[in-house]
């Protein structure tokens, strides 16, 4: 199993945005565009609206539009469509993200990411039990069933310390990470049904065999001194 961000590059973005343009007047002090991104951070439904309210991502299937506003998030700054249109859905948080890439170079904000991506992570990863099964990987940890549960309320936990002023108490985060089964049952690996389907014409050819038939179904013919 593995426990995740919901939409997790954005989230993280977000999260960081919001809190590094706190005016210190309160939740209710946010403008309509930060509300809009703490609502749909919370809701876990980020690349959803996005692709519901727009007609250049709404185009196309969820996973490519991903792809491209992922993409479009890490790239150079540059006028084309899918920056105008993120842009025009966000237009401070873009312009947020357009101003590092111009000052410190468009790499700062992948390296801004994978910094937050450790600080969350890498900080629930170190403080799991020795005896868990789990390995790390970016924005999500992998371990067995018996242990994710645990390793989701340790991530909630996690992002309330870092961002308690955005992520307060009152907010319920369970939507903000999900758990999700990312290997096949071993009774429906391919392997092993091939293995198995195997087992089950050997079985049924001894099965002939000791009653005497060959596999066409016929009737073994013993006759002494030849052998078949």
């Amino acid at each position: 199993y593995e426990v995740d961000m919901t939409s997790a590059q954005l989230s993280i973005f977000f999260l960081y945005y919001l809190d590094n343009n706190w005016d210190g007047g309160g939740l209710k002090s946010l403008n309509k565009e930060s509300r809009l991104m703490l609502t749909l951070l919370l809701e876990g439904n980020i690349y959803q609206y996005v692709q519901d309210n727009s007609r250049v991502f709404g185009n196309y299937e969820r996973n490519d539009a991903k792809k491209i506003i992922l993409v479009t998030l890490n790239a150079e700054v540059n006028e084309n469509i899918f920056n105008k249109e993120l842009g025009r859905l966000f237009p401070k948080f873009m312009s947020w993200i357009n101003s590092i890439k111009t000052e410190k170079g468009y790499k700062k904000v992948s390296h801004l990411g994978q910094s937050i991506e450790a600080s969350i992570f890498v900080n629930v990863y170190r403080s799991l039990p020795n005896d868990l099964f789990v390995l790390p990987i970016h924005d999500c940890i992998l371990s067995t069933q018996d242990g994710v549960e645990q390793i989701k309320k340790l991530l909630i936990k996690r992002v309330r310390e870092l961002y308690p002023r955005i992520l307060t108490p009152n907010y319920e985060l369970d939507k903000l990470f999900k758990i999700k089964k990312v290997t096949v049952d071993n009774d429906k690996r391919e392997s092993v049904r091939h293995r198995r389907s195997k087992e089950k014409e050997q079985a049924a050819l001894d099965l002939l065999s000791i009653k005497g038939y060959n596999i066409l179904g016929l009737k073994r013919p013993y006759r002494k001194g030849i052998s078949f």
